[in-house]
């Protein structure tokens, strides 16, 4: 028989990047049945890949392949339960779904490394955005509230205790199972990490911030990716139970 022709290809950035590069590099593969497999340029792709991303797909030696940009437009997706069953080593947790279950909408509030560029300072979760999100999940109130984050300082500081925070402090894999579990889900503005949890979910509601995603989005490759909005970074098999919040 004949070997299976491979290439590696280098990812760059945290898990949501990874997966956006992912997509493009399958779309790109010469033919169907080629085999891909991946390596990590720096830390946060490195803890993306071995945190989220089946073994056999890491990559331990080969002429590597880095995809320019991030390839960050929807008609690169692969479908959900692609993703799910050949690119994530794990399935929700069932201490994330009983936590995702217990409050009606979940809001991400991003910080971390995202926050290293001054274009995404001003793109993180406010009490304005919540207050919009409740007003458009008919039914729900404040209390039915609650936030998982990495950043404990910023949500402190911003909404005080006014909303439990669930999940494993710190523990992004934990986080990002609750998000995927959660029943209404507000993306937080400009993270590509909650966007996979609400595109892999299974949700009623999703809440989509436009207008303040970064404007460096797709930077590396116009010509591939110019979302700039924010509002292409729809799926249009998702358009039925996302809306947009414009802030």
């Amino acid at each position: 028989t004949m070997k299976k022709s491979s290439t590696v290809v280098g990812l760059v950035g945290g898990l949501g990047n990874c997966l956006w590069q992912i997509c493009g590099a399958y779309a790109c593969r010469p033919e169907e049945g080629h085999d891909l497999k991946f390596v990590a340029y720096g830390d946060a792709a490195k803890h993306a890949l071995t945190t989220f991303v089946k073994k056999e797909r890491y990559a331990s030696s080969g002429v590597c392949t880095a995809p320019a940009g991030y390839w960050q437009n929807t008609k690169w997706l692969l479908p959900p339960d692609v993703v799910r069953e050949h690119i994530l080593s794990e399935s929700v947790t069932a201490h994330a779904r009983e936590e995702a279950d217990s409050f009606p909408l979940i809001v991400h509030v991003r910080g971390g490394d995202f926050l290293r560029s001054e274009s995404h300072v001003a793109c993180r979760a406010t009490q304005c955005l919540i207050d919009k999100a409740v007003d458009a999940c008919p039914g729900l109130s404040h209390k039915d509230v609650a936030i998982v984050t990495d950043d404990l300082k910023y949500v402190g500081e911003t909404f005080g205790q006014r909303y439990p925070v669930l999940g494993d402090r710190g523990d992004d894999r934990v986080a990002f199972h609750t998000l995927c579990c959660a029943k209404n889900l507000l993306i937080s503005p400009g993270s590509t990490f909650s966007w996979w949890a609400a595109y892999l979910g299974a949700h009623d509601h999703v809440l989509f911030p436009s207008g303040i995603w970064p404007q460096d989005i797709g930077a590396c490759d116009r010509d591939i990716t110019s979302c700039t909005s924010g509002l292409d970074l729809v799926p249009e098999s998702c358009k039925d139970s996302w809306s947009v919040l414009c802030v």
